[in-house]
């Protein structure tokens, strides 16, 4: 993934803390949203929350087109 990896490297200390309390659940919302995160080009990763609770990953890709010249 190119932006949160640059951010926070698997090796840094911060990662793994972060890490050694994930639930198995969290650990599997988190590879959803990765996995959204990687595939994506232009667009946007909406998370909906309930309760604290995330219930709903959206993911809405943009596909961009360069404009054609008319002759």
């Amino acid at each position: 993934m190119r932006g949160l990896e640059a951010a926070i490297p698997a090796n840094q200390p911060v990662y793994a803390e972060l890490e050694k309390d994930l639930s198995a659940h969290e650990r599997e919302l988190l590879q959803e949203i990765l996995r959204a995160l990687r595939v994506i080009r232009y667009g946007s990763v909406v998370l909906t929350v309930h309760d604290g609770n995330i219930v709903e990953i959206q993911k809405t890709e943009r596909i961009r087109k360069s404009a054609v010249k008319k002759d």
